[in-house]
């Protein structure tokens, strides 16, 4: 599965993309995620997943792409 992290997200992790193993859903991979990157623990963002972001829990297939938005302001 693809990761892309972006804005203050990327800077906190020091990587814009990643490849991790397949998950079931975005739980599953926010766990590992947190994990492997623990200063996102206190950090806010959102989750898109395939280009849409999300509110909830979602499933994921083999071929998702998640993205890790950072707080953004529209207008």
């Amino acid at each position: 599965m693809h990761i892309r992290f972006f804005g203050q997200v990327a800077d906190l992790t020091g990587v814009t993309d990643l490849t991790v193993d397949h998950v079931p859903n975005t739980e599953k991979l926010l766990e590992n995620i947190l994990k492997q990157f623990p200063v996102l623990e206190h950090c806010t963002f959102k989750l898109a997943v395939n280009r849409q972001i999300i509110d909830r829990e979602c499933n994921l297939t083999p071929t998702c792409e998640v993205a890790f938005l950072p707080p953004f302001a529209g207008g």
